[in-house]
C-alpha cells in the first residue's frame, strides 16, 4: 500500500484563435462638440407662499395658505414634475384657483430662455450660375 499512484499528464488543450484587434475610429472633435448640450441651472429661490381668503365672523381675511391648489398650478402652466423638482408646496384639500395666486406663481416661475449651445452654420451658396438658388437671387437683385 505504499505504492504511489502514477501522476497523470495534463491534457493539451486547444487555444482559442486570437482575434485581430480592430483599430477604433476616433470621432472628430466637431462631432463630440455637437453632441454636447449646455444646461444652465437656474436658481429660482423658494416659491412664493399662496394666500387664501378665510372667514372671520362677517368679514373675509387673507391668510397664508398651506400650499397651491392643483387648479392654480395648472393655470400657471407648471407641470407635476416641475412641482416636485422645485419643491412647490401643494394643498390637496384646496379646490379654489385664486387669480392672485396664479399671477404670483407665473411671475416667479418663468421659463428661462434657452440659448442654443452653438450658433447655426451659415448656409452655403453655390457658385454655379445654373443653380436654382443663384437664379432666384439674381432675379430678386434685379427687381
Amino acid at each position: 500500500m505504499s505504492e504511489k499512484a502514477p501522476k497523470k499528464k495534463p491534457r493539451a488543450t486547444k487555444a482559442a484563435p486570437k482575434k485581430k484587434a480592430t483599430p477604433k475610429k476616433p470621432k472628430a472633435k466637431a462631432e463630440k462638440e455637437e453632441a454636447k448640450v449646455v444646461v444652465q441651472k437656474v436658481d429660482l429661490g423658494p416659491a412664493p407662499r399662496p394666500i387664501v381668503n378665510s372667514r372671520h365672523g362677517f368679514s373675509m381675511h387673507e391668510r397664508e395658505a398651506r400650499g397651491y391648489s392643483f387648479g392654480e398650478l395648472e393655470s400657471a402652466g407648471v407641470g407635476a414634475g416641475e412641482v416636485k423638482r422645485l419643491s412647490i408646496p401643494i394643498d390637496i384639500r384646496r379646490r379654489t384657483a385664486l387669480e392672485h395666486n396664479v399671477e404670483r406663481l407665473k411671475g416667479w416661475y418663468k421659463e428661462p430662455e434657452r440659448k442654443p449651445a452653438r450658433e447655426p452654420a451659415a448656409e452655403k451658396t453655390s457658385s454655379k450660375a445654373g443653380s436654382k438658388r443663384a437664379k432666384k437671387t439674381a432675379e430678386e437683385n434685379s427687381e
